[in-house]
């Protein structure tokens, strides 16, 4: 029978880093949350955004601006939304889903 610790243990790598950053650096679970949303984003992949976003966390304006430039990176001409995109390394990039012949 496991500990009662092992029921508590966090199941993603996402978790487990904000669980380390609260724990170990005292940050608040939204800040953890959002600084693990950007270090993954800044590797291109947005699966702790998704998963934190629909348990009902909010992220911060910057990662919603981050977000947004990721979605399109054309955007903005101002000095400011030019040094971000100089640092954004990924894109997303949408496309339409092929319909299906049969209904849903």
């Amino acid at each position: 029978m496991p500990s009662p610790d092992e029921n508590n243990l966090p199941g993603t790598p996402w978790d487990i880093r904000v669980d380390q950053l609260m724990q170990e650096n005292n940050f608040p679970q939204e800040a953890a949350r959002d600084w693990v949303i950007a270090d993954w984003l800044y590797k291109g992949n947005t699966t702790p955004f998704t998963e934190f976003v629909l348990q009902g966390h909010i992220p911060s304006n910057e990662i919603i601006k981050y977000v947004a430039l990721m979605m399109n990176p054309l955007a903005g001409t101002d000095d400011k939304t030019a040094r971000v995109k100089g640092h954004l390394r990924t894109e997303v990039c949408s496309k339409p889903r092929r319909r299906r012949r049969t209904p849903c």
